[in-house]
């Protein structure tokens, strides 16, 4: 049975790996840990890796449960 986490750990890779691509920007995503929060709400990390400098960098978020309000907060 696929898990939800693995598929949006898979989907999150696909996604990200497309932009980057697309922007022809020289980074792949190295690694997705998808982690739950309680119901059917999820903490993603991701972890990006540039081709160039072999230097990486991460970008988080978080899946809400689908009935919970979203705000969008950006950290610098």
């Amino acid at each position: 049975m696929i898990e939800v986490r693995d598929v949006a750990a898979q989907t999150t890779a696909t996604a990200i790996n497309e932009v980057l691509k697309k922007l022809g920007i020289n980074q792949i995503v190295d690694g997705v840990a998808v982690l739950p929060l309680g119901s059917e709400t999820y903490y993603v990390d991701v972890v990006m890796l540039d081709l160039t400098t072999n230097d990486t960098w991460s970008v988080s978020f978080t899946i809400p449960h689908r009935d919970q309000e979203v705000s969008h907060v950006v950290k610098d």
